[in-house]
């Protein structure tokens, strides 16, 4: 019998948990309440305080808040690309070890080391898994896909042939509809054969296109997560794809979007140079005919972070819903090259060349729907974007073009000289004259100040944003201001 039991701090019934999870044996709980720790060796056992020096706002134990979870603290510094890279050494007050020994050796796989290469990243994709009796293991390989270059497979290695784990499931993408997610299953045939795969959701209708899957630990259930682009809905259902129950129908939600007006939604591919396509989803004003007389404002929401996708079946509503819907504007996402889920490719274009073609793809694209679309206004097109996106939104207003007559910068990187070792040098190197010197300098912002004279352009950044650092935009902004260009910010003591 199901038993529900309250858990609050021992000497206060009314208190706020700030963290509460179960230990790895039994049902032990351990708790975080007034920056100490708590453990409890059974639910119903005696409160053990761990710690007892905790202290609001000033000492945290187990939680610490947002701000200082990221704090720097001497002698550590903050990482830039080609720097060095802090050691640190983890000291705890108590030590628990369980010991594993790896003898006798069972299985051993074994990587090919080979040098870097100017085509692009490795990405990590997940840890190696054995099946039963660890005769078979499992990977997902990047294995070439014509002049697409190369996509990622789930695939089973047993010597030199590729297979998949009988009745393995697995969510992708469908060809030439990169925006989808569907759930396939394998029936233990060679990988690469087409007739042993079927798709269990894509015989769900419109309104659903994108999913999300939960197995139970036994893999004979799973959670089936509806997420676009009709209104999500939530199922339980067996590996035969029955439905045993609905957890969740956002029938509310559907009925209050029943009573609201709401953009029409039109998406369709943009050919890119290279042979690529962009995927492009335009919002549009409610009502709005093809040969529609009036014109309209256009926006272009600018994402283009290497491995983004903006355009996807996922059901949303955001900024750009309103501005389409309330005031006849129409808004924009562009997929150019960089972005991901049409093979590595296209997202390595921007290999060692951040701010470059995926620019360029935003300007071009916008130019393709500014001279096809008669409804778009020819002089009032603007770009924005955050943090990668605010990049690229500025980099399209400073380019020698004449699409965009304003931008609007949140939180953007403004030269990779700045910007955390990790990210930076997984895509660009290091600025280093041997390797990426001449990159750094033509991706910075900073560098290219002059370009902005005689625009409209409006930088934004939050002081407390951990993730870009004020640095960023104060270092363009004093580039403006000795440039003598004339420009709107706000700075703000919170993070955008």
């Amino acid at each position: 019998m199901r038993k529900i039991s309250a858990l609050y701090p021992a000497d206060d019934p009314e208190g706020y948990l700030q963290y509460a999870d179960w230990g790895p044996r039994d049902n032990q709980l351990v708790y975080a309440y007034g920056n100490n720790i708590y453990y409890l060796s059974e639910v119903n056992s005696t409160h053990h305080p761990i710690t007892t020096n905790g202290v609001e706002s000033v000492i945290f134990n187990g939680v610490p808040d947002w701000l200082y979870e990221a704090w720097w603290r001497k002698p550590y510094h903050f990482p830039v690309g080609g720097g060095p890279t802090q050691p640190f050494q983890l000291a705890p007050e108590r030590r628990e070890a369980t010991p594993r020994y790896a003898r006798p050796v069972s299985a051993c796989v074994v990587y090919e080391q080979s040098p870097p290469s100017r085509k692009g990243w490795v990405d990590l994709q997940g840890p190696i898994f054995f099946g039963q009796g660890g005769k078979n293991w499992y990977l997902r390989l990047p294995l070439p896909e014509g002049k697409h270059g190369h996509y990622q497979h789930v695939a089973m290695a047993n010597n030199d042939i590729l297979f998949i784990w009988i009745f393995r499931y697995y969510l992708t993408t469908l060809e030439n509809r990169p925006g989808e997610r569907h759930l396939f299953s394998v029936s233990g045939k060679k990988a690469r054969s087409a007739t042993f795969t079927k798709c269990l959701t894509c015989e769900e209708g419109e309104s659903c296109l994108f999913f999300n899957v939960i197995f139970s630990p036994d893999s004979q259930y799973y959670v089936l997560e509806c997420l676009g682009p009709g209104v999500p809905k939530v199922e339980i259902r067996s590996i035969y794809n029955q439905t045993f129950d609905v957890l969740d129908a956002n029938d509310d939600l559907s009925d209050l979007l029943k009573e609201r007006t709401l953009p029409q939604i039109r998406t369709f591919q943009v050919p890119l140079r290279g042979g690529y396509k962009a995927q492009v989803r335009l919002f549009l004003p409610p009502g709005i005919k093809e040969d529609e007389v009036l014109l309209y404002p256009l926006i272009v929401f600018a994402d283009s972070a290497p491995g983004s996708q903006l355009v996807t079946a996922e059901f949303q509503l955001h900024w750009g819903s309103y501005l389409s819907s309330r005031r006849n504007h129409i808004y924009a996402w562009i997929d150019g090259r960089g972005s991901g889920s049409q093979g590595d490719k296209m997202m390595h274009e921007v290999y060692y060349r951040l701010g470059s073609v995926e620019v360029e793809d935003q300007i071009e694209v916008t130019r393709y729907l500014k001279d096809n679309l008669a409804f778009v206004h020819p002089k009032h097109t603007a770009i924005w974007g955050w943090f990668y996106g605010g990049y690229v939104a500025a980099l399209a207003l400073a380019s020698e073009n004449t699409v965009f007559k304003c931008a609007i910068s949140v939180a953007p990187v403004t030269s990779w000289l700045y910007y955390d070792s990790v990210y930076t040098e997984r895509y660009m190197g290091t600025p280093l004259p041997q390797d990426n010197y001449l990159g750094f300098e033509k991706s910075s912002l900073v560098k290219k100040a002059h370009k902005f004279k005689g625009k409209k352009f409006l930088l934004m950044h939050g002081t407390a944003d951990n993730k870009v650092h004020v640095q960023q935009s104060l270092m363009f902004i004093k580039a403006l201001v000795d440039e003598g260009v004339l420009f709107q910010t706000q700075v703000s003591v919170i993070v955008l």
